[in-house]
């Protein structure tokens, strides 16, 4: 009898990586002439150019001259789009840590992302992290037209993880939003809420993934 096979796949913001890293945070709040909780809501995906800009469904050029129009500074006083988008990429750092554990996994089983990102950042993540070297897939939200914890991306990655692994396959995932975890278990995913280093060592652990 064939063993079920399995896949783990995890968030970046708050899993793999830190985010609000307070020094890119900062330049952005300076730029915009704004403090840094009003810049974490401008940016956010609770908003609507943030949730758009995410599901791909506006560029990032549309994206930052919103921003720009609702914190009312002069376009031409600020930097060019694509330094803006560096800076957001940069408010994330890269968690070793965490990959260390994620790179354990990987020599019995492949391992994910799951993200809600833009494409600008998307390709800063591929071209400067060179994330997809360190994983086997990567499901950025923009190529899908939906965030976590819409019904769409949890049935569009769903599909292609049972069409590219196998039908039956078995998809481990963790995320530091409840919310996030509660969507991702109505489509059968094996989903634990990340709280600290240490517990996603115990739970891998439990789950003989390591």
């Amino acid at each position: 009898m064939n063993m079920q096979e399995s896949v783990l796949i995890v968030d970046y913001g708050g899993v793999l990586s830190d985010h609000h890293q307070l020094e890119a945070e900062s330049a952005l709040a300076e730029i915009f002439d704004v403090d840094i909780s009003k810049i974490r809501t401008l940016l956010g995906e609770n908003s609507e150019h943030g949730a758009a800009v995410r599901e791909g469904r506006i560029d990032e050029n549309i994206f930052w001259n919103t921003v720009t129009t609702l914190t009312g500074i002069r376009k031409c006083s600020r930097p060019s789009n694509d330094i803006l988008s560096k800076l957001w990429a940069k408010t994330y750092k890269f968690n070793l840590s965490v990959y260390s554990l994620l790179a354990r996994v990987r020599n019995k089983h492949p391992i994910g992302i799951l993200t809600n990102i833009d494409c600008a950042r998307s390709n800063y993540l591929v071209n400067e992290v060179d994330i997809l070297s360190k994983v086997d897939f990567y499901f950025p939200s923009y190529k899908y037209g939906s965030l976590k914890p819409k019904p769409e991306i949890w049935q569009s990655v769903t599909d292609e993880l049972k069409n590219r692994i196998s039908q039956d396959v078995e998809i481990i995932y963790f995320d530091d939003r409840e919310r996030h975890v509660t969507a991702a278990k109505k489509y059968g995913w094996n989903a634990i809420e990340f709280k600290c280093l240490s517990q996603f060592e115990y739970e891998l652990i439990k789950l003989e993934m390591i």
